[in-house]
């Protein structure tokens, strides 16, 4: 899963509790993917995907970015619909709400790390799809 289009998938608006290792330390990213499906669009009110990472060893930074469709993930960080890249400590936090259209499709998610591999320790990521 080191690339937007070899993404592990984790199904339809998923609702899943991960622990991902990074498989070396040349392996900086871990890609995730799921088809969400658009339920319910009054402003105000709308569904909502979550996404955490956290357990992150001691000198390991982690960063998440959600994408719509692998053009935007392949395109990177400047595409992204929410990110959350704060510095130190060992959790990250992703809350987007949909918008006033159709969003029908698939998401990626990317983990980013800095910083010590810990590639033997795995971290925590919790994905809620479109719901």
């Amino acid at each position: 899963n080191d690339k937007c289009t070899r993404c592990y998938w984790l199904g339809e608006d998923p609702e899943v509790t991960l622990h991902p290792t990074f498989d070396n330390q040349n392996d900086t990213v871990d890609y995730f993917c799921f088809r969400g499906v658009d339920n319910f669009n009054i402003p105000g009110f709308g569904e909502v995907v979550k996404v955490n990472a956290t357990g992150a060893r001691l000198g390991m930074e982690v960063d998440l970015f959600l994408y719509f469709g692998v053009d935007d993930c392949e395109a990177g960080p400047g595409n992204a619909l929410d990110y959350a890249a704060a510095v130190g400590g060992d959790s990250e936090e992703i809350k987007w709400s949909e918008t006033n259209s159709a969003d029908d499709g698939v998401y990626y998610i990317a983990v980013h790390h800095y910083g010590e591999p810990s590639c033997y320790w795995p971290y925590t990521l919790s994905v809620q799809g479109l719901r």
